[in-house]
């Protein structure tokens, strides 16, 4: 397994795949989940195994779990709800984030949509150096300049 970054990690439980991050999937099956059934998708990505837990009805992802996370032995994961459609694609506005078994965040996100962003972020392989801000191509913002040496 090679090393995991904050933006692929990100990548992964947000589905955006790019030239880097493109999760392989393995099985598909139904499993219950609580008192409910759930389409349970495993996937792995660079070694690193990734379950997608897909509501029977909408097919949208309720949960995206990625195991084996170092420091983290029991992996995260992701609960998404709340979806809206935004130019026709589903997108998650409430996720929470949970490492193991013990809650460490929750986020509810706020989408802005047609933002000015970097190009080079999304064709370069994510480094560990990279910020939440890093895309952002506004003036004014946190971001760092991309290095060129990769």
């Amino acid at each position: 397994m090679g090393l995991i970054t904050w933006m692929q990690n990100y990548q992964l439980a947000v589905l955006l795949e790019t030239q880097f991050v493109q999760p392989r999937p393995l099985s598909y099956s139904v499993v219950r989940r609580g008192r409910s059934q759930v389409g349970l998708l495993e996937a792995e990505w660079n070694g690193w195994p990734v379950h997608y837990h897909v509501n029977l009805t909408t097919m949208l992802p309720e949960r995206i779990e990625i195991k084996g996370i170092p420091l983290v032995r029991e992996g995260q994961a992701y609960d998404c709800s709340d979806y809206v459609s935004v130019d026709g694609i589903p997108v998650p506005t409430r996720v929470t984030l949970t490492y193991g078994n013990v809650l460490r965040a929750k986020y509810t996100w706020k989408t802005t949509f047609n933002v000015k962003y970097r190009n080079e972020v999304f064709k370069r392989r994510p480094s560990a150096d990279y910020t939440r801000d890093t895309w952002h191509a506004m003036p004014g913002t946190s971001a760092k300049p991309l290095r060129t040496d990769r």
